[in-house]
């Protein structure tokens, strides 16, 4: 399945499944934080926990991801995010509100680290 990146077109991983969506990382990813392992968690924990819980596949793309794309050869250009892919809307829309509850942690951490306000 491609998709196009606002720079080219590139593929979109999770095998094809029917349902997709990017969920963006609005938090800096400034030295020091490490927003990459957040995000991830331990030993990918965090990112496990939401392809368990809504049995669907997620991934980390986007700038500072280290998500090579095939066709660019490089990572995206564009703000880090979470690609949720999910044979069914209900999974999908389950994968959508942990993801955000993980990315709104995120975010408080950053701000409690010294990164400012949101």
């Amino acid at each position: 399945k491609l998709i196009n990146d606002g720079n080219s077109y590139t593929w979109a991983p999770g095998g094809g499944l029917p349902f997709s969506e990017k969920v963006t990382i609005d938090i800096p990813n400034v030295p020091g934080f490490n927003l990459k392992y957040r995000i991830i968690g331990p030993q990918g924990g965090f990112i496990k926990h939401i392809e368990e819980r809504a049995g669907i596949r997620v991934f980390l793309r986007g700038r500072g991801s280290g998500f090579i794309e095939g066709a660019l050869g490089r990572e995206m250009e564009e703000t880090m995010f979470l690609y949720l892919a999910s044979r069914d809307r209900e999974s999908l829309e389950l994968a959508r509100v942990l993801a955000r509850n993980l990315i709104d942690t995120v975010a408080q951490d950053y701000v409690d680290w010294g990164g400012g306000s949101r």
